[in-house]
């Protein structure tokens, strides 16, 4: 007679608050460095809350041994949701794991998940290092996967807004490079004494980071314009 199997079933429960997939939950929320998960066969690693929408916040997760079995391994509860923003693994497949408690925060850059990276105009930015490793993220939309990108997140110094003047009467033309599927905003102040920022136009953009072109029909009372972009990731 053959005896089945036995599963070892270690339980873990944490008290922190859930703030979403964002960088806000690693500060001051009980946040781990590391979690190292080491199973045998059949191993089983169940996570809980102590509430009833909690959350556990880990800079990197180390999975070892059967515990890559990350689709298998993991039972965490309704009332808790795992963050993670770097691991051992592929970030891309463990996020969703454990019926989709299991996910990625690839804006926070932390000790063990961050990396520096210098752009052309001489900045330095630092990122996630498995967001820029990433060989099936396009973060820019600029048709270059992250890891083959020099320069692969969308920053400030991206969207090179210029002004310029045509037509008869004449009229603004303003350009900048608009992040895909982001909302771009073009805003205006009227005098440069201002401080009322009024919105010209605002719009999501295309699936892909393009250049744009606006025009603004200048009046005639003698005011002169400051103009500004904002631009708005989408969230996931």
């Amino acid at each position: 007679m053959r005896c089945p199997a036995l599963r070892w079933s270690p339980d873990h429960r944490w008290a922190a608050t859930n703030l979403g997939a964002a960088p806000l939950g690693f500060t001051n929320n009980l946040a781990l460095g590391k979690l190292i998960l080491d199973g045998g066969a059949n191993s089983l690693f169940r996570f809980f809350g102590v509430g009833t929408n909690n959350a556990l916040y880990v800079d990197y997760i180390e999975l070892r041994n059967f515990a890559t079995n990350y689709n298998s391994v993991f039972a965490v509860s309704d009332n808790l949701t795992i963050y993670f923003a770097n691991a051992n693994v592929a970030v891309e497949r463990l996020n969703g794991a454990g019926n989709g408690r299991i996910r990625w925060v690839q804006d926070f850059a932390g000790p063990l998940s961050s990396t520096n990276l210098t752009y052309s105009n001489g900045s330095n930015y630092t990122f996630n290092i498995a967001l820029v490793t990433s060989y099936d993220l396009d973060s820019d939309g600029d048709g270059v996967v992250n890891a083959l990108d020099p320069e692969p997140i969308y920053v400030p110094s991206s969207a090179t807004l210029s002004f310029s003047l045509a037509g008869d009467p004449r009229q603004g033309v303003l350009r900048w490079t608009a992040l895909g599927l982001a909302t771009n905003s073009l805003e205006y102040l009227e005098g440069s004494a201002s401080s009322d920022w009024q919105v010209l136009t605002s719009f999501v953009h295309g699936p892909f980071t393009t250049p744009v072109t606006v025009v603004d029909p200048l009046t005639t009372n003698g005011q002169s314009r400051v103009y500004r972009v904002r631009v708005s990731p989408p969230r996931y």
